[in-house]
């Protein structure tokens, strides 16, 4: 027992203020992870009984929550220690970030970048996982980009003018890309092949006129894809194969834009949960058990 063999110290504990840890009341302190694991540490189990830690609605407020837990919390001051104190040790995970310069024009937060500058460039790999751009035509290349962020799980690049997305050296591991407002065209078949773990894929406002075959082939666990306000004037069967956990399809255009082909297997055998469009043709196309939001006028129908 330090610094006293006989616990003397422990006896002036009233106004001790304890640094990073907890303090059991009127006494000594205690690491956070020892809160609420179960087992008394301070005298009259105070840690067991600290309910922004312990209750029905643990939080875990100012603090961070270990993984795969409820209740275990840590000061921030113990991440990044060399101490593994969360049982997956996923608070010494990503460390590589605490002594990361930010780049120029940007902000960095945690796990976070957010860049927004016409000019950037990027010369070597950064270990975040959200990485957002925006308003900015930096280079003709954005296979140096990936190069950068292939550590990343959520894309947000939105008006970067990039006109092609095809087969880039992103993070075969994505779960999430906003690639709105950007000069995307016709999309190649296969074009996202190997984002398995993909989720959400907004593509909205770019000029992509043509859905081909298999054109989103190989995104099984892809749950919603956002098309809005794109130029589509052609779009072929089975654009959605190899997507079973499709749940969200939106695509709503302006009234001067007309799909002038929509074959009658768009769809395929894809069930869609809910089509979210001002287009009542691509009602007519998807499965009777989907709920499209939109209803052919009075004056016509899906057979006409």
């Amino acid at each position: 027992m330090t610094p006293c063999r006989n616990g003397g110290h422990l006896w002036n504990c009233l106004v001790f203020e304890c640094l990073n840890t907890f303090k059991c009341q009127f006494a000594y302190c205690v690491p956070w992870n020892y809160v609420c694991d179960g087992k008394w540490d301070c005298s009259h189990g105070e840690d067991e009984k600290y309910a922004p830690v312990c209750g029905n609605d643990a939080i875990c407020r100012n603090l961070f929550r270990c993984h795969n837990t409820t209740n275990t919390c840590l000061h921030l001051a113990n991440l990044c220690d060399n101490n593994v104190d969360c049982a997956f040790g996923d608070d010494e995970l990503l460390c590589s970030l605490k002594g990361i310069q930010c780049p120029e024009s940007c902000l960095c937060v945690a796990f976070v970048i957010s860049c927004s500058n016409r000019f950037l460039m990027f010369s070597k790999i950064y270990p975040f996982l959200y990485t957002i751009i925006q308003d900015s035509s930096s280079t003709d290349s954005y296979e140096s980009f990936f190069d950068s962020f292939s550590q990343s799980f959520f894309y947000s690049m939105i008006s970067v003018n990039m006109t092609d997305i095809c087969h880039k050296r992103y993070n075969k591991e994505a779960v999430y890309f906003d690639l709105q407002k950007n000069c995307l065209t016709d999309l190649a078949k296969g074009c996202f092949g190997g984002l398995t773990r993909l989720k959400i894929l907004i593509l909205a406002n770019n000029y992509i006129s043509l859905l081909d075959t298999f054109s989103f082939v190989g995104l099984p666990q892809l749950v919603l894809l956002n098309l809005s306000n794109n130029p589509l004037d052609v779009i072929r069967e089975q654009f959605l194969s190899d997507c079973p956990k499709i749940a969200v399809f939106s695509f709503n255009q302006s009234s001067d834009n007309v799909i002038s082909n929509i074959h009658l297997k768009a769809f395929g055998d894809v069930q869609v949960s809910y089509v979210l469009t001002n287009n009542f043709h691509l009602c007519c196309v998807v499965s009777s058990g989907s709920h499209c939001t939109s209803l052919p006028p009075w004056y016509t129908s899906c057979s006409d």
